[in-house]
């Protein structure tokens, strides 16, 4: 086999594109995470009994039990306000 086997058909990067716009979603985010296993709580360091905070994002979260028995973290600030900041 050699390459002048093969046929080559000229492109450009406008070929990978559509031209109907698809819309980007805003990343979905769930104020309150199930807590499976201690694996989950990577990234969060506990401030108090109850009280975490993300390392990368900078945000307080509580940490609380519910009457089933399962742990659940859940943000203590809406995305509008933002990370803490010092």
């Amino acid at each position: 086999m050699k390459i002048s086997d093969f046929s080559f058909e000229p492109s450009s990067l406008d070929d990978f594109f559509t031209l109907t716009p698809v819309p980007v979603r805003k990343a979905s985010f769930s104020p309150r995470v199930r807590i499976a296993s201690e694996s989950d709580l990577r990234g969060f360091i506990k401030v108090a009994k109850d009280k975490l905070i993300h390392i990368s994002t900078q945000d307080f979260w509580s940490l609380d039990k519910d009457e089933n028995g399962d742990f659940f973290i859940s943000r203590l600030a809406d995305d509008s306000q933002g990370p803490i900041k010092e």
